[in-house]
């Protein structure tokens, strides 16, 4: 399991250290971390640059939790007798909060801040568990013959598959180096900045 996700480790390690380092550092050691990054990052332009990893990742968790949400709200209704309204009102809201919380940590990320990429990851969690959830509910659905509609098993299907392709970009080499060109963009902002307004 530690090999598997080897890549997302590193990228995890690679952002504690450096935000520690740069939340200390001087002008001289601002260039030092911006040179170690560009090093990271092997070539200073490509397409890491360009945040393909997070962004993939951030639209496949978008689609597999709305995909997975409403209909696991109406299996909670349907097979628990939950309340209807106030569990669709619960889903809405759900929704919403999951939203701002994957943008925001998204827009964080970018920004070159460690804990972003831990609370990206904690939603990541979160879908992946409502996502198997209704998985599970479609499967044992199946084998005791309650249902009848295609659709719905095949929405649970591609909300799998986007999870596994969500993981599969963030523990990717390409998002290590994606973080560490968001490091470096940190430490040089953290320089113009202490340049701009020394007195």
């Amino acid at each position: 399991m530690i090999i598997m996700f080897y890549n997302l480790k590193s990228s995890l390690a690679l952002s504690k250290k450096v935000t520690a380092q740069i939340s200390k550092a001087n002008d001289e050691q601002l260039e030092s971390i911006k040179d170690e990054m560009t090093d990271k990052m092997e070539v200073p332009i490509g397409w890491h640059i360009m945040g393909i990893p997070l962004s993939s990742s951030l639209i496949c968790s978008l689609f597999s939790c709305a995909m997975s949400l409403m209909p696991l709200g109406i299996k909670m209704i349907d097979n628990f007798n939950w309340p209807k309204y106030p569990t669709l009102t619960g889903v809405f809201i759900t929704s919403i909060i999951y939203c701002l919380f994957v943008y925001i940590s998204a827009f964080s990320i970018v920004r070159g801040f460690y804990h972003a990429i831990k609370i990206y990851l904690a939603i990541y969690v979160f879908t992946t568990t409502l996502a198997s959830l209704n998985f599970i509910f479609d499967i044992v659905a199946i084998y005791q013959a309650r249902m009848h509609s295609a659709w719905l098993i095949s929405s649970s299907v591609i909300s799998m598959l986007l999870i596994i392709f969500c993981i599969r970009s963030l523990n990717s080499r390409m998002f290590y180096k994606s973080v560490a060109y968001y490091l470096f963009a940190r430490a040089w902002r953290k320089k113009l900045y202490r340049q701009k307004y020394k007195p």
